[in-house]
């Protein structure tokens, strides 16, 4: 179910934008469209194709990332696989199926769902094969200083496996900001 993502190229292939259906908030700032990178990975302002997973926060990796499963992916149509993109009316899901690592290992299948609170859950449905520990999990923002790595370079993703990211919950406020207690 969903829109077929189309790449120029399967191997690092990146196209965009592409509308969520909402306003999403991620790191205080607002995105109403995403970047499908062919590798793992989605971004809301990069058209970058990097294949290179690295530790996040950090320089080695594209801004305003939600690393699914960060490694050399190719989503060989030829072989069933594929990326599609969906708004069902309350969320954004971006789904690979089936895709392949580069040179070997899967197929995989995951995705990511983005909610308008700003919640994201990556789930991990079919992981298959070998080369499950060589690929980067996790978020970091447009400046690349803030970030949360899950894994890196570790056995960690399986089958049957889900991740979710909740935005900082606001639980006081204070209305007016300023002023004096006598």
């Amino acid at each position: 179910i969903g829109t077929p993502v189309s790449f120029s190229s399967i191997d690092d292939g990146n196209t965009g934008p592409l509308p969520i259906g909402f306003s999403f908030p991620f790191y205080g700032n607002t995105f109403d469209a995403v970047h499908v990178c062919t590798n793992g990975w989605i971004s809301f302002t990069s058209t970058s194709t990097d294949l290179s997973n690295a530790p996040l926060p950090g320089t080695g990796a594209p801004e305003n990332l939600l690393a699914m499963f960060h490694d050399d992916l190719r989503p060989d149509t030829a072989n069933g696989g594929n990326v599609f993109y969906e708004y069902d009316g309350a969320r954004l899901i971006v789904q690979f199926n089936n895709v392949l690592r580069y040179s070997s290992g899967g197929p995989y299948t995951f995705q990511a769902l983005l909610y308008p609170d700003g919640t994201i859950v990556y789930q991990y449905a079919d992981m298959q094969g070998t080369r499950l520990d060589e690929a980067t999990i996790g978020i970091q923002n447009e400046t690349r200083d803030d970030g949360l790595t899950v894994v890196y370079n570790a056995d960690y993703v399986h089958d049957a496996m889900a991740i979710v990211f909740q935005p900082e919950v606001e639980w006081l406020t204070v209305d007016p900001a300023i002023g004096a207690i006598p």
